[in-house]
């Protein structure tokens, strides 16, 4: 399933990242905004070039959060939710010419339902009470989710 793009406040970008919006599908958390951060690649040469040699290949770092209309991190028992980082890498021996926008819409579409699986079992923790409470009382903390096979990116 591809997610729809959509327009969020407070889309960031930078040198090398850039921040889009998504509608997730989900009616819980319906929209989530994937950081884009371009990797550098570099492979060691026999000799060197007085140019710079272009990549062996692109690599991109997804990572994102579930948002509200504001766009601002959602807030989860007392956290705010930041999912894992994922690599995804594209070689010039693919055969098809490179659409950037479709490639991140791939990237997004294998993100997203590990980022709302991560959310369900962070709201199940905390109504189940085994969520534990924010290092300062009332505070906001935001959480990463650590990478795993079975979290967010896996």
């Amino acid at each position: 399933m591809t997610n729809a793009r959509i327009e969020l406040p407070g889309l960031g970008s930078g040198a090398d990242w850039f921040e889009v919006g998504y509608s997730t599908g989900d009616a819980t958390w319906p929209r989530a905004r994937v950081r884009v951060v371009s990797l550098p690649v570099a492979m060691p040469r026999a000799s060197q070039p007085n140019i710079p040699v272009a990549p062996p290949f692109l690599s991109i770092r997804v990572s994102g959060s579930l948002v509200d209309a504001d766009g601002q991190v959602e807030i989860i028992g007392d956290y705010g939710l930041i999912g894992s980082e994922s690599t995804s890498n594209r070689f010039s021996d693919s055969g098809t010419p490179l659409d950037v926008a479709v490639w991140i819409d791939q990237c997004a579409a294998g993100y997203i339902p590990g980022l709302l699986s991560w959310a369900q079992d962070i709201a199940a923790a905390a109504a189940g009470g085994v969520l534990p409470p924010a290092p300062v009382a009332g505070a906001v903390v935001i959480i990463a989710a650590a990478a795993s096979a079975t979290g967010p990116g896996a």
